[in-house]
């Protein structure tokens, strides 16, 4: 499943394709290249890019942090 370098969600090809949001010849191009962008971040501006990466990455991370809060894996330092 491809993962999107900008928002990071992830896609399946065959919902892309059925609905006609990537082609057959995108997926392949697409699977030769290193960035992929879904068709939500695909003709956003570099600067739009690089605040939606920003938030996907705050969002990520404040995730992780509640999962690992839940687990009580979370160590804090004494001052």
């Amino acid at each position: 499943m491809p993962q999107c370098d900008t928002c990071q969600r992830t896609y399946h090809w065959n919902c892309l394709t059925d609905l006609n949001a990537c082609s057959h010849t995108a997926r392949q191009d697409a699977e030769n290249s290193e960035d992929w962008h879904c068709p939500a971040c695909a003709d956003l501006t570099q600067a739009e890019k690089d605040t939606r990466k920003s938030y996907a990455e705050e969002k990520e991370m404040i995730s992780d942090l509640a999962t690992h809060m839940g687990s009580g894996r979370i160590a804090f330092s004494q001052p």
